[in-house]
């Protein structure tokens, strides 16, 4: 009897069966659903489900005796993409110009599958409350809108800052991941406009990176 046919995966159940493969590469035994879970930062029914997809789809199998897991098809990490770290950004300049661009940083091709990514280097503590401290890298892809509560990069008035983005009936503000930090409204004399979307913090592969423009 063959093996069932593999199937296309989403990127969250592509991010734990390269857990699950690592962890048997390192320990020589499968994790279970908490240590999974644990690694993933995930719940242990959220694992089960994407671990019941990847059954499904070919890529594990399940013992009917022990019930152990089985890994039918490994995968490994693809190869590092470079994304530019941003500089300073002046208003009406395209996003990528060579004159922007203070370095690269390695990301995994997983992460920037589609659309046009840029990374900026985080300053300051307007965001530590969502995770982003001083230092960080943010990745962003390149789009011109964002649904109400996305964290976004965006241009004000000249300047660049990682806000999150808040709809409430006509009016438009930026609000800090710090309570030590007020919201910024947006008014209509202002020159804003959304840089991107933030998708990940800390994406790189390694390696070093240089400065760039204070958030």
């Amino acid at each position: 009897m063959g093996r069932q046919k593999t199937e296309s995966i989403t990127p969250a159940q592509e991010e734990l069966l390269l857990c699950l493969c690592h962890y048997v590469k390192q320990e020589k035994c499968i994790p279970s659903v908490r240590e999974l879970g644990r690694k993933r930062s995930l719940s242990e029914a959220t694992v089960h489900d994407q671990l019941q997809q990847l059954i499904q789809k070919g890529y594990l199998r399940r013992e009917q005796e022990s019930r152990k897991l089985e890994i039918l098809k490994w995968i490994k990490e693809s190869e590092p993409v470079q994304i530019p770290i941003l500089g300073e950004i002046p208003a009406g300049h395209p996003l990528l110009e060579e004159e922007n661009i203070s370095g690269y940083i390695a990301v995994e091709a997983r992460l920037v599958r589609d659309g046009e990514y840029f990374a900026l280097r985080v300053r300051g503590k307007s965001m530590i409350d969502a995770g982003i401290k001083n230092g960080d890298i943010a990745l962003i892809r390149h789009q011109p809108l964002a649904r109400n509560g996305n964290i976004i990069a965006a241009m004000l008035n000249g300047e660049v800052t990682l806000k999150r983005l808040k709809y409430q009936g006509n009016e438009v503000a930026l609000i800090p991941g710090n309570a030590a930090f007020k919201p910024i409204p947006i008014k209509a004399r202002d020159d804003f406009r959304i840089l991107g979307l933030m998708v990940a913090v800390n994406p790189g592969a390694g390696g070093k990176y240089q400065n760039t423009k204070d958030l």
